[in-house]
C-alpha cells in the first residue's frame, strides 16, 4: 500500500512480499515545492550525489579522412554512487586544434535510455590533439593521434 509522507512529500512504496522498497518523490500531489524540493528529495531518499568524474573511452588512433566514436559515462557521488552512473547527455565536446581533427556531438536516438554522450572524431591532417568532454563543472580529457591513411 501506498503511503504518502507530507513532511518529506515523498511517496513511499513497498514491494510485493516486502523484498524491497523503493522511494518515489511526489510532485504536485503532495503539494512539493518545486523541482528542487524534488532533486533534493531524491538525493536525500537515495543517497546520490553530484557529478564527480567523467571517463571518457574510445579509440585514440584515426586516420586522416577517418572517423572514430568516443563515448563518455560519469561516476556520481554518495552513498549509491558506486551503483548509478551518469550518461553526461549534457556534456559539450571539444576539440583542442580543429585543423588536425574535427569533432561532432552524437545524440541518442528517442526512446533509448542506456547510451552515454559520444562525439565522432573525424581525422583532418596528421598530428595530435586533445579531446574534452565537461558537464556541470567536471571535465574529462584523451589524447587523439591522426595518423596518415593507408
Amino acid at each position: 500500500m501506498p503511503v504518502v509522507d507530507p513532511a518529506r512529500g515523498a511517496l513511499a512504496h513497498r514491494a510485493a512480499r516486502g523484498t524491497a522498497s523503493l522511494a518515489i518523490v511526489a510532485l504536485a500531489a503532495c503539494g512539493a515545492g518545486g523541482v528542487g524540493d524534488i532533486v533534493g528529495d531524491i538525493v536525500g531518499v537515495l543517497g546520490v550525489g553530484p557529478l564527480v568524474s567523467i571517463t571518457v573511452s574510445g579509440d585514440t588512433v584515426v586516420a586522416v579522412g577517418d572517423t572514430v566514436r568516443l563515448s563518455t559515462w560519469g561516476k556520481r557521488d554518495g552513498v549509491l554512487g558506486m551503483f548509478v552512473y551518469d550518461r553526461v547527455l549534457d556534456a559539450t565536446w571539444r576539440v583542442s586544434d580543429p585543423t588536425v581533427a574535427s569533432i561532432v556531438t552524437v545524440l541518442p536516438p528517442p526512446g533509448d535510455s542506456t547510451s552515454t554522450s559520444a562525439a565522432i572524431v573525424t581525422g583532418r591532417r596528421q598530428g595530435s590533439v586533445q579531446i574534452s568532454a565537461a558537464a556541470r563543472g567536471v571535465q574529462a580529457v584523451t589524447n587523439v593521434h591522426v595518423v596518415a591513411s593507408q
